[in-house]
């Protein structure tokens, strides 16, 4: 979704993809050196993070990093069986946070891994699933505030509405459940702020808060279902971190349809 997003001027940060072509190559390096059907997949993980990039991806990586023009990136996993309508693998893959040019390549590798690690590869089975990881680096936010928005009440699957979690700083801790956040629930058409849950101090003014949920809302129209949008606010600016369907939602094209 990120890169549909990014095209149509969405607030997406810049950065470059290295797409599962490469990460289909260090499988096959893999594979035969030890055997496709002799290795198990801790195994596998543990070759990929040992593995050396090829030295020609490694000079475009090194490359496309040098154009984004900063210090620190983001290194996120986006596998192609990711967040599906269906299924969704948030949390399940490996991502990290303020990587330097250094440490590119082996939390790349990381992210290669994290297809084959415990929690992944029993959620596959499980989901019936089978796919790719490619990876995104983009540009590091320092977030001031961040959260998720989700474009339809999750619980009640109320299509008119949107629900939005915000904590201080970056969101990681709030997408691996722990930290406590903010809760705003908004009316879709109006962006009235309906009901708001505020643990201490106010970390985002209701303007933002209506910014969010709008984009949000212009998201799910885009791509014609609900989403579940991660965000961050940075010097008052607005950025949209990863866009992906809301699942298991019962009915969930019934809904879309009588969105406004």
């Amino acid at each position: 979704m990120l890169s549909v997003l990014y095209k149509k001027g969405f607030p997406v940060p810049d950065g470059f993809v290295i797409n599962s072509r490469a990460f289909d190559h260090i499988l096959a390096q893999i594979y035969k050196e030890c055997g496709k059907y002799k290795i198990c997949t801790e195994d596998i993980r543990k070759n990929i993070i040992k593995s050396k990039i090829p030295p020609e991806l490694t000079e475009t990586i090194n490359d496309s990093f040098d154009s984004l023009n900063t210090v620190f990136v983001a290194v996120r996993s986006s596998a192609s069986l990711e967040d599906g309508e269906k299924h969704s693998y948030a949390g399940q893959f490996e991502s990290f946070l303020g990587v330097n040019k250094g440490e590119l390549l082996p939390k790349i590798s990381l992210c290669w891994a994290s297809f084959f690690g415990r929690r992944a590869v029993a959620y596959s089975k499980m989901a019936g699933n089978t796919g790719k990881m490619a990876v995104i680096i983009q540009q590091m936010v320092e977030a001031d505030v961040s959260g998720v928005c989700f474009s339809i009440d999750p619980v009640s699957e109320d299509a008119k509405t949107i629900v939005m979690e915000t904590v201080s700083g970056p969101g990681e801790m709030l997408v691996q459940g722990s930290a406590v956040p903010d809760r705003y629930i908004l009316d879709k058409e109006t962006l009235i702020i309906k009901e708001k849950h505020v643990n201490m101090n106010v970390i985002i003014n209701a303007e933002a808060v209506k910014e969010v949920a709008g984009v949000a809302a212009a998201i799910e129209k885009l791509f014609g279902g609900p989403i579940d949008m991660e965000w961050a606010l940075s010097g008052g600016r607005l950025y949209v971190l990863q866009a992906r369907p809301v699942t298991a939602l019962k009915n969930v094209r019934d809904l879309t349809q009588k969105t406004p």
